[in-house]
């Protein structure tokens, strides 16, 4: 939520301590190991690995894949943001 746009779409902010993106599938070991990543279920970097990169072709995640990610969280307000942007989405 650090990128404004993304922020006002969500209606939330940044600065929750963690860090959160999306890398092509095979690739999240060699990112892992470029930043001395380790595996921990408390640990606060986040990365996803996705098979398509039609949607991230312009460098960024696609706002339905933030929203879908959100609906994921144990947090009721980014499980909220994430909700409705997504009910917003489909009935445009």
């Amino acid at each position: 939520m650090r990128d404004e746009t993304t922020a006002d779409t969500f209606g939330m902010s940044g600065g929750g301590g963690i860090a959160e993106g999306y890398v092509m599938a095979g690739d999240a070991a060699a990112l892992a190991n470029a930043f001395g990543l380790v595996e921990d279920p408390d640990g606060n970097a986040i990365i996803h690995e996705v098979e398509l990169a039609e949607p991230f072709t312009e460098g960024r995640a696609p706002v339905a894949a933030v929203a879908v990610d959100l609906m994921g969280s144990l947090a009721t307000r980014e499980r909220s943001a994430g909700r409705r942007v997504i009910d917003e989405l489909l009935h445009v």
